[in-house]
């Protein structure tokens, strides 16, 4: 567990101290965010998005506020639409099992509450997706920090169930530091066992920063390309999800697997789970409704108010003048964890063309795997211009799954009016995002890219879809090596 005297400076700590960190110095600019730890670790910033255009007139019903159920929306033009959708796209050819991945992001928080990162480190290249929520430091920390500090724990395992018991580890420790240091800064304050030179009220000060992270969450898929074994090894914890396509030359089609489970309490396995480390009194209300004591995940990093006792929740909140109710039966905790699950397959080339796809919840809400994978597909295979749903599925199939594997349905809201898939982007994870809501119809896309957040996070959720192509599934083309 990593830990450190009150007012040192830890691994975590130390980054936490940097401006990026501190709400009223936040970069928003379209540069790489600055490494926590190793110089050679990127982290995909997000440039702004500026709202213009021409004003809109629409009744919003239940989101109106005020005396009148009409609003004034500023239409982007179609032209405007294209370079917003755009703005985060990015790509990179690399050597490795992996010779790639195409990336890009659609805010709709702000602000954005996605990040994501990627490394090659020891023979193993690195990406990652984190989806955060009630708040985007959490996020932005995980981003910089937990791919090195994976990296580090794999530098003297090599078996399977070794690797997939160091990430494991690597994923709670890092959870046990955001969420644990505010409290042991907290008892370090009132037994006066403070680092050498450090100020009362500068630990203070930190202390309540870090209190206030760990009051965020934050989901992370991680996968994990093995050069030496030639494994992939993808590590959940939360709703983000990994699926992958691989090229079926018997069939002409592109098989979709899923390598990921939704970590909710909607998921059978993870509610027998939960149910089976809590008295049997609190069955119920664990997984209420899909959602565990409240909380749309049943694995995620920080959410400290579903880890920590009422009586830490109490004394911090009052420490710190911050209103936080307990939540109401809790009695065991924690309810919350960021231990991962773990899948490793292998990805030799003998089992030809193949991508895997990580992306956030916000982008299977409007698709399914098969849909993705059906995308990305024919995407690699060229098609271009406007096709039916029906004629892009019918160029993939599922893989056998375990009968106990929690598929869910891909549509759990409402969605926008039926369209069709258009191949015109570049960028393959841009191509995901915009087939995801809109498709061909370029008044649905200019209508989801006016509106603001707040108005926007009724309609969606931030999307981030990263795709990375392994051996020859595909060149990565158009906007390769190049940042907005």
């Amino acid at each position: 567990m990593l830990r450190h005297k009150i007012g040192g400076r830890s691994a975590i700590a130390t980054a936490l101290r940097l401006p990026l960190y501190n709400p009223s110095a936040r970069q928003t600019g379209p540069k790489f965010l600055s490494a926590l730890q190793r110089p050679g670790l990127h982290t995909l910033a997000l440039a702004p998005i500026a709202h213009h255009g021409r004003t809109f007139s629409t009744s919003t019903g239940s989101e109106a506020r005020g005396p009148s159920a009409s609003r004034s929306i500023r239409v982007v033009s179609a032209d405007d639409a294209e370079k917003i959708l755009r703005l985060n796209e990015f790509s990179r050819t690399q050597n490795g099992v992996a010779s790639g991945f195409h990336f890009s992001v659609l805010a709709s928080n702000s602000p954005c509450e996605d990040q994501a990162s990627y490394d090659t480190i020891g023979g193993r290249q690195y990406y990652a997706v984190f989806d955060g929520h009630a708040g985007d430091t959490l996020s932005r920390v995980l981003s910089g920090y937990l791919i090195p500090h994976v990296a580090k724990r794999l530098e003297s395992v090599s078996g399977p169930s070794d690797v997939a018991r160091a990430i494991r580890s690597a994923f709670v420790e890092v959870d046990q530091e955001i969420v644990r240091l505010p409290l042991d800064m907290l008892e370090g304050l009132k037994s006066g066992t403070i680092a050498d030179g450090a100020s009362i009220e500068a630990v203070r000060k930190q202390a309540r920063v870090r209190w206030q992270l760990a009051q965020q969450g934050s989901c992370a898929l991680l996968a994990i390309f093995d050069e030496a074994t030639q494994t992939l090894h993808v590590a959940c914890t939360g709703d983000s999800r990994a699926v992958m396509g691989t090229w079926d030359a018997k069939t002409s089609q592109w098989r979709t697997r899923v390598l990921t489970e939704d970590q909710t309490s909607a998921n059978p396995r993870e509610a027998r789970r939960l149910q089976s480390e809590h008295p049997p009194g609190e069955a119920k209300a664990l997984v209420e409704d899909g959602r565990t004591v409240g909380l749309g995940m049943s694995r995620a990093f920080g959410d400290s108010m579903f880890k920590w006792s009422p009586d830490e929740i109490r004394t911090s909140s009052k420490a710190f003048r911050e209103l936080v109710i307990p939540y109401k039966d809790c009695k065991t905790p924690p309810y919350v964890t960021a231990e991962p699950v773990v899948t490793s397959i292998p990805v030799n080339d003998s089992h030809g063309r193949k991508f895997v796809v990580l992306a956030s919840d916000g982008v299977y809400e409007w698709l399914s795997n098969q849909e993705i994978v059906a995308l990305v597909g024919g995407w690699l295979d060229g098609l271009k211009g406007t096709h039916d749903r029906a004629s892009v599925l019918a160029r993939t199939s599922m893989d056998e799954h375990p009968a106990d594997m929690h598929l869910p349905p891909p549509f759990p809201g409402p969605r926008s009016p039926p369209h069709d898939f258009l191949f015109t982007d570049s960028n393959v994870a841009t191509h995901v995002i915009r087939n995801a809501f809109a498709g061909d119809n370029t008044l649905t896309l200019q209508f989801h890219l006016s509106l603001r957040p707040g108005i926007s996070r009724q309609h969606r959720d931030d999307m981030t879809v990263m795709i990375v192509m392994v051996g020859d599934a595909g060149d990565v083309q158009g906007s390769a090596d190049k940042q907005p």
